[in-house]
């Protein structure tokens, strides 16, 4: 017989996938626009021909994600937003975040 912790998810149900996109711009967008959740997953697919920039830390520092490139990354602390720009020109972008309920 198998020992499971009491409250321990077996699969993980609880939460939400959401999609988003939009254009980025030498401008910083923060999404989700309004912090909710915390974050447990990202995946961005880069559709333009710029290089765009992603940050999980209020945009102290940044991840390239290559023209026609893709991030994705689990999130660990209390991670409810992140940003996206350029560094010029834009580029457009889609994604899925799943986030977590509390």
């Amino acid at each position: 017989m198998v020992d499971v912790l009491t409250g321990f998810e077996i699969r993980d149900k609880r939460g939400t996938t959401e999609h988003f996109s939009g254009t980025a711009t030498t401008t910083p967008q923060t999404i989700p626009a309004v912090a909710g959740f915390e974050l447990q997953t990202v995946m961005i697919d880069n559709l333009g021909n710029k290089d765009i920039y992603v940050s999980f830390d209020g945009g102290t520092n940044f991840k390239t994600v290559v023209k026609w490139g893709s991030l994705v990354k689990t999130i660990k602390g209390n991670v409810k937003q992140f940003q996206v720009k350029t560094i010029s020109g834009t580029s457009d972008f889609d994604g899925i975040m799943d986030r977590e309920l509390q």
